[in-house]
């Protein structure tokens, strides 16, 4: 399986621009013979949350997931949508989506932990659903930047059957370190394998730091990406979590039987 990652240097408030950004790296991924191409956290507007209700009415940004679910079907290649701004009954979220190469949305997922020193919880409303979902590839699931903090979710997508976990972030630069190390922890301790894809450079009034990667279920990384905007690409081998949990069957040891919580 073949992975395309955009560690984005989003334009603040410019969904016109920014989706032309994507549609250019989605082309190319198709070029270069992507399966799927991931897409880093709210994308099409930044965290510009204070005009979030005027980004939600421009032309533009309403278009973000119609083309999405065009380019899919045109270009025969899977996308996770890395996540925007969406209203739903009165209440605004943070989400991400999955599109299928014929351009069926085959899940939907709004970030869970709102991140108060980006003042989501100001603004936003957090998802109550998560699922592990089918792909043409592997059972697979999203997490949303400040969700990587909360091990307890990831726990229950490996209890689930994710053999792929796809995360979209706005990590800051200031605890970029951080994030690299819990990425890898994840990977490890679920044994499956994690593609992190984060914005990187100043959007909006945050330093946004990259290092986005991809890590196997042993949680070593097959990619590695550095501060800059860069279009990466990561071949994974999906036979190797089957060796890695039969290598080292941890996950058959887990108490299920007790409420940890």
């Amino acid at each position: 399986m073949r992975i395309a990652l955009y560690q984005m240097n989003i334009k603040c408030g410019k969904p016109a621009e920014n989706l032309a950004n994507v549609e250019n790296f989605l082309r190319e991924a198709a070029a270069r013979k992507a399966d799927l191409a991931v897409l880093p956290e709210m994308w099409p507007t930044g965290f510009d949350l204070a005009n979030a209700k005027r980004h939600l009415a421009d032309p533009a940004h309403k278009t973000v997931m119609p083309r999405l679910i065009e380019l899919a079907r045109e270009l025969r290649i899977d996308i996770m949508t890395g996540s925007m701004l969406h209203e739903d009954a009165g209440k605004l979220h943070n989400t991400a989506s999955y599109i299928s190469q014929t351009g069926a949305v085959l899940a939907e997922y709004s970030k869970m932990h709102l991140y108060p020193l980006m003042d989501e919880d100001k603004f936003l409303t957090p998802g109550e659903a998560h699922k592990v979902f089918s792909t043409r590839f592997c059972p697979a699931a999203i997490a949303i930047c400040y969700d990587l903090r909360f091990p307890e979710l990831f726990r229950r997508y490996t209890l689930d059957g994710a053999h792929l976990v796809l995360i979209s972030a706005e990590w800051p630069a200031g605890h970029i370190g951080a994030m690299r190390e819990i990425a890898k922890i994840r990977a490890l301790e679920n044994q499956y394998f994690l593609v992190l894809v984060n914005s990187v450079g100043q959007t909006c009034e945050y330093n946004l730091g990259g290092l986005s990667a991809v890590y196997d279920a042993v949680g070593r990384p097959i990619l590695e990406c550095g501060d800059r905007e860069e279009i990466a690409y990561a071949e994974i081998d999906l036979a190797k979590i089957e060796k890695a949990r039969k290598a080292l069957p941890a996950l058959k040891s887990y108490r299920a039987d007790i409420d940890w919580l």
